[in-house]
């Protein structure tokens, strides 16, 4: 059953949908609101297999960009871009987080914390998706609803 303010949404945007939760997110978008476009970011192409795939089968509805939310020049030109598309953004999903990679495991203790590690995780959990506000915010209706969601696992 779809909500009613998927109903009037005509224009969805999702960060961090080359897998995981974000991937999901569009998938269930594709199906659900059959008449939006949706726009979805990805930022390591060799992680957005599935993403693409979904492309092949809705090319008229899902459009990809690669994209690192933490480069504002990049980010300031996507929406530049996307002001080419619409003047209103209906709703607005980013999945961008990060708990761990390669070089850093998660603190079990605070005798783990390391400056770098700190800022790394508060620049991807935080100021990526405050940027992200920050340019989406003149697509963003005063008249109808709108919404911007920032959702992690």
């Amino acid at each position: 059953m779809q909500h009613s303010f998927l109903k009037n949404t005509r224009h969805i945007v999702v960060f961090g949908a080359g897998h995981g939760i974000g991937l999901a997110f569009v998938e269930a978008l594709l199906a659900e609101v059959p008449e939006a476009r949706i726009d979805a970011q990805y930022r390591k192409k060799e992680k957005a297999e599935g993403l693409f795939n979904l492309r092949e089968r809705h090319p008229d509805r899902l459009f990809t960009h690669a994209l690192d939310p933490l480069d504002e020049t990049a980010l300031r030109s996507h929406f530049t871009q996307l002001r080419q598309q619409t003047e209103q953004i209906d709703l607005c999903i980013s999945t961008i987080g990060f708990l761990h990679d390669e070089d850093m495991a998660p603190e079990r203790a605070v005798k783990d914390f390391e400056v770098q590690k700190l800022e790394k995780l508060y620049r991807v959990n935080t100021l990526a998706n405050a940027m992200i506000a920050k340019e989406l915010r003149p697509f963003l209706s005063r008249k109808s609803a709108a919404c911007f969601s920032v959702i992690r696992a």
